[in-house]
């Protein structure tokens, strides 16, 4: 599990600073990300669209747990925006990241809640 747990957070390094290429080098050829209760989208597809709104955000990570079954890294994060000058917003989240048998990433659910201040 802790090669799991590197190679998650090395996902959630390269996403949280606008690494594409190498976010896609940890993706199964058809990974998934579903936000909240919405419809399952192609990973690939959905970081590229969402990449310049990710770029402006700034993310800390708090904490990692595992699971077994299925197999997954679930990271605790918060992201800030900027939503006038010099007043940001705090959001915390939950990336369940699950793997498929070849240690690629296969599926993440982001879990966002609601603004913290």
């Amino acid at each position: 599990m802790e090669d799991l747990v590197n190679i998650a957070i090395d996902y959630f390094n390269a996403f949280s600073t606008g690494k594409l290429e190498e976010v896609n080098t940890y993706l199964a050829t058809n990974a998934m990300v579903q936000l909240g209760e919405e419809a399952p989208q192609e990973a690939v597809s959905y970081f590229k669209t969402s990449a310049p709104y990710i770029e402006t955000l700034s993310f800390e990570m708090h904490g990692i747990r595992t699971a077994t079954e299925p197999k997954a890294v679930i990271i605790h994060f918060t992201f800030y925006e900027e939503i006038e000058k010099g007043k940001t917003t705090a959001t915390d989240g939950l990336d369940i990241i699950e793997f498929n048998s070849d240690n690629k990433i296969q599926k993440i659910t982001v879990l966002i809640a609601e603004e913290s201040n």
